[in-house]
């Protein structure tokens, strides 16, 4: 929050507050008076700064999906963007747009300017179907490969003797999966010995004919 120093016209002038990203509380300021320098012609020399707070999430442990307006400056010009992210706090999805930026477009997060964020609460709300993907019933993340790791540290090493198979074992099922695989044998193994018995009754019943045919 800050506002332009107070004069004999206008003793009392207007508060400004903005909600900036930053990693610090130097680089806050220096953004703020950027943005007050384009918006309203103030200098930091003719302002002063009343407050800088930092703001948390209020509920960090629900995943929100955020939807992110910003523009950044590349070596032709200007462009705006829009993006979407599925995080806990905003500062995580900021930080993944950051990185984003970074890797597929070499934007420097000096050169991006987020314009406004909100959290999409409705499913009308969500545009990108990478979103739609992840708010679905029932969505699992099954570990395919699953890596031992040592118990204790003083049993880490850099080098194995034998490559490690990362395919889960046996004991790394519960107790569900075990009897679920359990019913299925004994359900297949029944099935088999009934149709093994009924083709031992049809055998039999072939041969009585056969006879009864050949003493006619």
């Amino acid at each position: 929050m800050g506002r332009k120093l107070p004069t004999e016209q206008d003793p009392n002038p207007k508060v400004y507050a903005l909600r900036l990203f930053a990693r610090n509380n130097v680089i806050a300021k220096s953004k703020f008076w950027y943005h007050l320098r384009r918006l309203l012609k103030t200098k930091s020399a003719q302002g002063q700064i009343l407050s800088v707070n930092e703001v948390y999430e209020r509920r960090p442990g629900n995943v929100k999906t955020f939807g992110i307006v910003l523009k950044y400056q590349s070596r032709t010009g200007v462009h705006n963007m829009y993006k979407e992210y599925r995080d806990t706090t905003l500062n995580g999805a900021v930080s993944q747009l950051h990185q984003e930026m970074a890797g597929n477009h070499r934007a420097s997060p000096d050169t991006i300017s987020i314009i406004r964020t909100v959290v999409l609460n409705s499913k009308d709300e969500i545009r990108r179907p990478r979103s739609h993907l992840f708010r679905e019933n029932g969505l699992k993340f099954p570990i395919l490969r699953a890596a031992n790791r040592a118990s204790q540290r003083r049993y880490r090493t850099v080098f194995k003797a034998n490559r490690p198979n990362t395919f889960k074992q046996w004991e790394d099922y519960d107790r569900a999966h075990i009897l679920e695989w359990l019913m299925f044998f004994f359900v297949t193994f029944s099935l088999s010995l009934t149709f093994l018995k009924d083709f031992h009754l049809f055998s039999i019943h072939k041969n009585l004919f056969m006879l009864l045919m050949l003493e006619e």
